[in-house]
């Protein structure tokens, strides 16, 4: 029966409909669900948030954790606050140091727990990031691999959301898997979209000055509307195969 709905209404004809009309967020019930998502104790952590530890996919990895580091500098500061957006089990929240204070956000209970578990000074939430509300405003935002599950018609909101929700000269670093064909552009899946860069530069207009906006794995800019270029096989969603945002409030 799921099969059968994604079949009916994940292409892109009935997504371009959904988008008009303000559903497109309705194919992530059946497809990509992390609020559903399991724990397999027999995995480590980060293969539990559906990454593997092979060669070529850690490196693309720890070029974030680094990249994301070097970004936010001024962490020492001990009134500094980040925010991960799908935090997952706080593998890159683990990164700051214990006087930074730590907030996140997750749909899985599951991985909350696991988060909170392994973090001090922190305050995740569970839920969906546009239903949230939190106590302070944050030096940094950020989020990993993230976006692809904002739906077309949510993109501009998730990011005047983060606007509102940074302090003056706040910074985001927002790390996506970026368009690689022309059918990821007319937006053939719903429960995975692979945004072209020039989209989100779009979005992000009168609230963000953009610091560098890159290819996160090989820092190449690319020229035309997807990456013709792609690491392995695209069907299989490489994480080298992205990009990543990083940018400041503008006030």
């Amino acid at each position: 029966m799921i099969q059968l709905i994604l079949k009916i209404f994940n292409n892109t004809l009935v997504n371009r409909m959904l988008i008009l009309i303000g559903k497109d967020d309705f194919i992530k019930k059946y497809q990509n669900n992390w609020s559903k998502w399991g724990y397999n104790e027999h995995k480590t952590s980060q293969e539990n948030v559906g990454f593997s530890h092979s060669a070529d996919i850690q490196e693309a990895i720890d070029k974030i954790h680094n990249d994301l580091s070097i970004f936010s500098n001024g962490i020492d500061a001990g009134e500094y606050s980040v925010l991960d957006i799908g935090c997952g089990v706080g593998l890159y929240l683990q990164d700051f140091p214990d006087d930074v204070r730590k907030y996140g956000t997750d749909l899985n209970p599951l991985f909350i727990d696991r988060a909170q578990s392994s973090l001090t000074n922190s305050d995740l939430h569970l839920g969906d990031y546009f239903n949230l509300s939190f106590d302070s405003k944050f030096d940094l935002i950020y989020s990993i691999s993230v976006i692809q599950y904002i739906a077309p018609s949510k993109l501009n909101r998730f990011f005047s959301k983060m606007h509102e929700e940074l302090k003056p000269g706040g910074k985001i670093f927002i790390q996506y898997p970026h368009a690689l064909s022309n059918k990821d552009l007319r937006y053939a899946d719903l429960s995975y979209v692979q945004y072209a860069p020039k989209r989100i530069e779009k979005a992000i207009v009168g609230k963000f000055q953009i610091v560098q906006h890159k290819h996160s794995f090989d820092n190449r800019k690319i020229k035309g509307k997807f990456d013709e270029f792609v690491y392995g096989n695209k069907e299989q969603r490489s994480f080298r195969n992205g990009y990543v945002l990083k940018a400041i409030r503008i006030d």
